[in-house]
């Protein structure tokens, strides 16, 4: 893996930090683990679901996981919902890679 430098404005590390955590998700944790099989991430299925079945099933996983979000911060788990939001991040962000890749 290449590290690289990203240098941010003070006043947006705090969404520098969500982004951060949500890379980790991607290419360390549970997307890695589940679904990156050692390819590149326009190749994972999250992207090429995209591909075949459109949009909706991005924006359909991303309700779903926000909807989940909101029970488990109904429940005090802070966390885990900030999880949950990060995850439908992602599913929103491969609707751009898939998009700006065509």
């Amino acid at each position: 893996m290449k590290e690289s430098v990203v240098l941010v404005p003070e006043n947006y590390l705090s969404l520098w930090r969500i982004v951060e955590d949500a890379l980790k998700r991607v290419f360390i944790g549970k997307g890695h683990q589940r679904h990156g099989d050692n390819k590149k991430f326009e190749e994972q299925d999250i992207c090429v679901f995209i591909k075949e079945e459109g949009w909706g099933f991005a924006v359909g996983q991303a309700r779903k996981k926000i909807n989940e979000a909101k029970k488990m911060l109904a429940n005090g788990e802070k966390e885990k919902a900030v999880d949950e939001i990060i995850d439908a991040a992602i599913y929103i962000l491969a609707i751009a890679v898939v998009t700006r890749e065509k």
